[in-house]
């Protein structure tokens, strides 16, 4: 089947709620989505130039395709990229490469066979470039339904996948299955671990890599419990413990060479503290106000303590704990209305020392079909709300257009200014002076050119042809 791609550059619909920028740190929150369709957003990651990179859904034609949106520290949108056929394809985890590209996995041509009832469809690797275009693809098949739910690139730039392969029986849940591949996709090792007592209800949720060079995966076994396997780099076992909790979500790395894992019981979010041979340091309940909450990713802070990600009833948000595992704050965002599709995906600190926080929400405006939300707060995960500090989205002024030589860009004080192409690159990034600056562009292609000159109070935007 021949791949479609679908290009959607800087015309994801953004909706501004409350853009800020307080001393160093800048917070905001936005909303990303087309009218009537829905959009879903499953990983997130800050890249090396301090942007964001989702990857997600966006529906077309009642199938899911592959979503890709670049964001800058701003939120507003660098590139958008889409990938899919003619059935629906999900990216359900994406991580930067060594050579500044990208690794995404998922599942490609999923659906569910009418007749039967069966669900079918192939774990999806892609690698991308600096841009989000593919540099090549790859399906990997079971039996019946296969997926990659976590990826990591390993030292020698190999990558190690964790997913589901569903080959004993269908609509069951599967193995866990790791597949080593080299740096053009290809299977160097394939290995899946599953219980023998209850066949086909192993999954594994999230893989890391170790100091040592290794991987460690988190999963939820057949037996009902938290299942953590530290592999090695042929992907074979070197430890394997299991945890009581009947559903895992993530796992990391602590500074301290031990791990923490985050999951829930039945009804309660648990995170467990785990030593660097796996055993059980500590166990703690989030103790929240309004009860139950779902915890689904973890990440470890500057100050030793975490960052969780998760969802609450109709709320998504994140929270604070310190290195004990103790709650030092949370943050719950309302959405329209109480709705169980509603989730949490990703919590990050970010390099100016506060957080960003991505989740799916019911769309503002429909009231109906879903939207990516982000969430950029201070090192409180308060989004300040200043009438001094509001960034407008202006026009700028830009002179002559069409140019062949130099542009003049007026600006009315000191600005940083970035210059994208047609294909949302950066191509040129300057500081100006409080009257603005003079740009030579000769070395231009011929084409629309777009400006954004940001300063400590607004944004102002333009554009201009060269010829």
């Amino acid at each position: 089947m021949k791949m479609k791609k679908i290009v959607i550059l800087l015309s994801i619909a953004s909706l501004l709620i409350l853009p800020v920028i307080t001393s160093a740190q800048i917070t905001w929150k936005k909303n990303y989505g087309l009218p009537d369709r829905d959009e879903n957003v499953y990983s997130m990651i800050i890249t090396t130039d301090s942007n964001y990179l989702i990857a997600g859904t966006v529906m077309n034609n009642n199938f899911a395709d592959c979503l890709f949106l670049m964001l800058d520290k701003y939120g507003d949108t660098i590139w958008a990229k889409s990938y899919g056929g003619a059935k629906a394809d999900v990216a359900y985890c994406v991580q930067q490469t060594f050579d500044g590209g990208f690794i995404a996995g998922g599942v490609r041509d999923y659906f569910m066979d009418s007749g039967s009832g069966n669900l079918f469809g192939d774990m999806w690797i892609m690698k991308l470039d600096i841009l989000g275009d593919t540099v090549w693809t790859k399906t990997y098949s079971g039996t019946f339904y296969s997926f990659a739910n976590s990826i990591v690139q390993n030292i020698d730039s190999t990558y190690t996948v964790a997913g589901v392969s569903d080959n004993s029986s269908p609509n069951v849940g599967g193995d866990i299955w790791i597949l080593k591949l080299d740096t053009c996709g290809n299977i160097i090792n394939s290995k899946t671990y599953g219980s023998q007592i209850y066949p086909g209800f192993d999954r594994a949720e999230s893989i890391r890599k170790t100091f040592d060079g290794n991987t460690v995966v988190v999963g939820t076994s057949s037996t009902y419990k938290i299942w953590v396997l530290k592999l090695d780099a042929n992907c074979d076992t070197i430890w394997s413990k299991s945890i009581e909790g009947t559903y895992a979500a993530d796992i990391l790395q602590t500074s301290d060479s031990g791990y923490v894992v985050i999951g829930r019981t039945t009804i309660d979010g648990d995170i467990y503290k785990l030593n660097q041979i796996g055993d059980t340091d500590w166990t703690k309940k989030f103790e929240l106000p309004n009860g139950f909450f779902s915890p689904t990713s973890i990440e470890q802070t500057a100050d030793n303590g975490f960052v969780v990600c998760g969802t609450q009833a109709d709320r998504i948000g994140f929270v604070k704990l310190d290195a004990t595992g103790d709650t030092l704050w949370s943050k719950m965002y309302n959405c329209m209305q109480a709705n169980w599709n509603d989730f949490s995906t990703s919590a990050l600190e970010t390099f100016d020392g506060g957080y960003i926080f991505a989740g799916t929400i019911k769309s503002a405006v429909s009231g109906y079909d879903n939207d990516i939300s982000l969430v950029k707060t201070d090192e409180n995960g308060i989004v300040s709300i200043s009438k001094n500090n509001n960034i407008n989205s202006k026009s700028i002024e830009i002179y002559p257009s069409p140019a062949t030589i130099n542009i003049t860009i007026g600006v009315p004080q000191k600005a940083e200014i970035d210059i994208y192409n047609i294909e949302g690159q950066i191509i040129k990034t300057m500081m100006s002076s409080d009257n603005g600056i003079i740009i030579n562009i000769e070395n231009f292609s011929s084409g629309v050119y777009v400006v954004k000159a940001k300063t400590d109070k607004e944004i102002l935007q333009g554009k201009f042809i060269k010829q």
